[in-house]
């Protein structure tokens, strides 16, 4: 009897050990965008979570619940910086924009007064037209050699866009980079993820 309430007492100590390892909001993921990883493991995951339709893979950032990464860090933060500005620099992005508009304006009026009054008439009047602000864009080709992703370590984490959450996490290092393992490791890890989603069921009672 002591030896069945141990063991008892030691499964739900790992059951409950493993709910807490998955967040309670990655079940509402719907929609997920994958980061560049190592060995192309992004396409082969992509791959497998298309063919199990455990989520909807979106290939524009800004439809996306959560991205796939494989490591964290200031590249991941810039990154995601980028893909996903916070309302605070989308604002002072307007702000910049709309002052470069207010002194093109500005600028257009005092040539206009400025141009001599006896010019000839039909003479065409040119304007100086200045270049559109450049507004960061959603683009990550200027990461996608970055050094920091090039080296997977085993680790694919899913991150919450918009609180940058780690919402799970699964460690799982192909054994070499050919494309069999490469697609096993894949498949893999989309496994394990659906079995942490499905609810645990509950224990029996004797």
């Amino acid at each position: 009897m002591m030896r069945n309430s141990v063991l008892k007492v030691a499964l739900l100590s790992v059951t409950a050990a493993a709910m807490a390892a998955i967040h309670p909001d990655l079940p509402q993921v719907r929609n997920v965008y994958l980061l560049p990883m190592a060995q192309g493991l992004d396409q082969y995951i992509a791959n497998h979570l298309t063919r199990t339709q455990m989520f909807q893979v979106v290939t524009d950032p800004a439809k996306a619940d959560a991205v796939f990464t494989e490591m964290l860090g200031k590249d991941f933060e810039q990154r995601m910086e980028i893909l996903f500005p916070s309302p605070e620099k989308l604002k002072a992005e307007k702000e910049r924009a709309e002052r470069a508009k207010a002194e093109r304006e500005k600028s257009d009026k005092d040539k206009d007064k400025a141009k001599s009054k006896d010019k000839e008439k039909g003479e065409a009047k040119s304007k100086d037209k200045e270049p559109e602000p450049v507004v960061e864009r959603r683009d990550e080709s200027t990461y996608m050699r970055s050094s920091s992703f090039n080296r997977g370590r085993g680790n694919v984490f899913v991150v919450d866009v918009k609180t940058r959450r780690v919402l799970w996490s699964f460690h799982h290092r192909p054994k070499n980079s050919s494309p069999p393992e490469i697609d096993k490791a894949a498949d893999e890890i989309v496994e394990q993820l659906g079995k942490d989603l499905k609810p645990p069921k509950a224990a029996k009672q004797n």
